[in-house]
């Protein structure tokens, strides 16, 4: 039940100011509840518009909070109930007020899917405060600039469970072909992402694309060994060695494992990890390798190493912003690696 406390005040002629108090929940809200309290709240806080504007305004708040409870409805009855709650009723409000100003559909799909973890996350707590960030930080990007953090997220803060080659090989294609033009204009574009708490900038960044993924994924670009010069590290010792045929060099071997963590947690030795590091291809052999991949390889490469793309590390928000672009995408996005699992090998 919903007691409703708003107040309209009327101003000027074909124009309306109107004004709010509160909803008051008595008990347990239903869907249509919900999107009373959603509109009511919305339409109790909008600021002085002319009357055709009030409609566009009001049109498209319905538009956004009709999608956005058709979601949560799906998800669960306590879903429903979070729009109960002072926090919930302003985040959507923040919500409308960005989406009634563009009526951009990206922007507004972006603003569903940050409320709908809102209503999904405790009072106040990390995951709920980081929500209301994106609400607030979303309405400022531009979707180059969105791509652009994406492409940062999936190559650079990202570390995936990578099986092997093949799948790599589609990853990278896929993220190259949605995101590169996320490759932005000057470095006041780049440094803005960090005037929206997007990013931070590191000012002496100095790794190369290739080393990029050389230092997450090594086991990707090994150049082989023999069978004779694995013996010799052994020492006659039984190993249970994960070994395949060199995707590079068919006729050598290769360990089985993309990462450092893979090789230290299954043999726990210094001597093994050196041995997989020194096996491992040039840069210039690897930047062969991605150009095969695919050859806007080189527009990337030449932007990582002449533009501020390179210096970017994304920020709390900025991860959750690239996580609900990837989410809203057809990529084939591999397990992410549990950062907690992973030592500074």
């Amino acid at each position: 039940m919903i007691k409703d406390q708003i107040q309209k005040q009327e101003s000027g002629n074909k124009s309306t100011n109107l004004q709010s108090k509160s909803i008051i929940i008595h008990q347990g809200i239903s869907y249509a509840d919900a999107k009373e309290i959603a509109i009511d709240v919305f339409k109790a806080n909008i600021i002085r518009l002319s009357e055709n504007a009030s409609k566009l305004a009001v049109s498209r708040a319905e538009e956004m909070t009709d999608i956005f409870l058709e979601k949560l409805k799906k998800r669960s009855k306590k879903a429903i109930e979070s729009m109960s709650e002072p926090g919930m009723q302003m985040a959507l409000y923040s919500a409308q007020k960005e989406y009634v100003k563009s009526g951009h559909p990206v922007i507004r799909d972006f603003l569903i899917k940050f409320l709908i973890d809102k209503s999904e996350s405790k009072y106040h707590s990390f995951e709920s405060l980081t929500t209301d960030a994106c609400i607030e930080t979303i309405p400022k990007l531009t979707e180059q600039m969105i791509n652009c953090i994406t492409l940062v997220y999936a190559f650079r803060t990202a570390t995936w469970k990578i099986k092997d080659n093949l799948q790599f090989e589609r990853f990278y294609d896929q993220v190259i072909e949605a995101y590169l033009n996320g490759l932005l204009n000057n470095k006041n574009e780049y440094l803005y992402l960090t005037n929206v708490n997007c990013a931070h900038a590191y000012k002496n960044s100095k790794d190369s694309l290739e080393n990029l993924f050389i230092d997450k994924y090594p086991g990707l670009f090994s150049k082989g060994f023999t069978n004779g010069q694995l013996k010799k590290i052994r020492k006659g010792k039984s190993m249970n060695m994960k070994l395949r045929k060199s995707y590079h060099f068919p006729h050598l071997l290769e360990f089985g494992y993309t990462r450092k963590q893979e090789i230290w947690d299954s043999f726990n030795s210094n001597e093994i990890l050196d041995f997989f590091m020194k096996k491992l291809m040039d840069t210039k052999r690897v930047y062969e390798y991605l150009m095969k991949i695919n050859i806007n390889t080189e527009a990337l490469k030449s932007e990582w190493k002449q533009t501020f793309l390179k210096n970017l590390r994304l920020t709390n928000i900025g991860v959750a912003i690239a996580q609900a672009n990837l989410d809203r995408s057809e990529i084939d996005c591999p397990e992410l690696v549990d950062r907690k699992t992973e030592n500074k090998l």
